[in-house]
Formats: structure tokens, sequence, C-alpha cells
């Protein structure tokens, strides 16, 4: 298979790709942790910049979505699993202001479903893009940089014919 044999398909990938390359994978500095797995922190960062911005404390917003501060901070902090229910969810998008069925809502739904080690639903249930995810990951990982230069070039370029 070749990027040409999932032209439609590799799109999806594009903003995955653009979210990686911003997504900081090194730990905060304080508290020493490595952080769940060892891996990026998304959501929990997402959600903690979003509640400083709006000047919301941890316990008040642990107050407003009726949990436990210490388990929430280590959401936060990447340690453990974000919630995956959409009513959860739901909540926390009310609290941080995030309108339901927007952009921001999805990116935040898919940074859950992410950080817990799962593919979206959404993604997992097209048979396409679940056929194209081996070439993805093997350009992800691959030690020449230009693979993946080329990989978000390719979708760029076939974004851009489409809106011709």
């Amino acid at each position: 298979m070749t990027f040409e044999d999932v032209t439609p398909t590799v799109k999806i990938f594009l903003d995955i790709v653009v979210v990686c390359g911003r997504i900081n994978t090194t730990p905060p500095s304080k508290g020493g942790t490595k952080g769940r797995k060892g891996g990026a922190f998304m959501f929990g960062e997402f959600i903690k910049k979003r509640r400083l911005d709006q000047g919301i404390s941890l316990r008040e917003f642990c107050r407003l979505l009726n949990v436990d501060p210490s388990n929430w901070s280590k959401i936060e902090r990447g340690i453990i699993s974000p919630p995956q229910d959409d009513y959860r969810l739901r909540q926390i998008a009310e609290i941080l202001k995030i309108d339901f069925g927007t952009n921001l809502w999805q990116q935040m739904k898919d940074m859950a479903k992410i950080d817990a080690g799962s593919i979206p639903d959404d993604i997992r249930s097209d048979s396409r893009v679940v056929n194209a995810l081996p070439i993805f990951f093997r350009t992800l990982r691959s030690d020449k940089p230009e693979d993946l230069d080329r990989l978000i070039d390719f979708i760029r370029k076939g974004e851009s014919s489409e809106e011709e």
C-alpha cells in the first residue's frame, strides 16, 4: 500500500501529525514524574491550561465536577488515564466553556482517548483509516524526519486540491 492508495484516508492523520509536533512529551520540571507510561501529556495539560486561563482553581474545578482533587491532579499530570465517558467529558466541557460539537470539543475527546491508550471511536470505525494506520505509525517512527515532512506535505497538497 502506498500513500497514493490511501489519499482520502491519510488526511485524517494531518491533525494527529500536527498535534504530535506541538505536544510537550517531557514532563513538567516540578514533580519529577515521567507521567503515565512515559507518554505525552495531552488531555491533562489541555484541561489544566483551560482551567487556569479561566481562573478556576483545582479545588473549585473538582468541587464543580464532584471528584477528588488528589485524583484529578493525577489526571492533569498524566499519571492516571482521563475519563472516557461522554457524560463526564460533557461536564468538564461545560465547566470549561467548551461548546458541545465544536472542534475544541472533539479535540478534548480525542485527547482523552489517546491519553487512555485508545484510538478515537470515529477513526477506529473507518476501515480505510484503520488499514492505513501501519503506514502512518511507520512514518512517525522513522529515523528520517523528511519522511514525516513528506507525509505532511502530501496530506496538505491533497487538502488544497480538494478546496479548488
